[in-house]
């Protein structure tokens, strides 16, 4: 038995599915931004161990201290970066939905006023 979910699925239903899958698609971004820099923060902490075994205890728990305040950092940054395209690109989303959304509602206007005769549509009238 075959199910499709989408044959019976509302506009508002597919706003949501579409903004849910812009948001997974920015957190997978995300992860893997994140993921990259934090092997980058290991392969400089063992860089920076492998030269610190002759200095002191303390050099070596300072120059740690340091890298983790520049992935916390950074990391906070790239999560900021990619909430702020997440609203952009659903921004993008929202406009493109009214244009076409107006335009659809032109031709409905359209076709309704010219169920009774013949008539030419206005290419002022159409957007897209």
């Amino acid at each position: 038995m075959k199910i499709n979910i989408f044959k019976n699925i509302t506009i508002k239903q597919a706003n949501i599915l579409t903004i849910v899958a812009i948001f997974f698609v920015s957190l997978i971004f995300v992860g893997l931004l994140v993921d990259e820099m934090y092997k980058d923060y290991k392969v400089a902490l063992n860089q920076s161990l492998i030269y610190s075994k002759t200095d002191v205890v303390d050099a070596k728990k300072i120059e740690e201290d340091r890298l983790k305040s520049i992935l916390i950092k950074t990391i906070l940054v790239v999560t900021t970066l990619s909430f702020i395209i997440f609203a952009i690109a659903l921004g993008f989303y929202k406009i493109l939905g009214i244009l076409l959304q107006d335009d659809t509602e032109a031709f409905l206007e359209f076709f309704q006023e010219a169920s009774n005769g013949e008539k030419s549509i206005s290419l002022d009238m159409i957007v897209f």
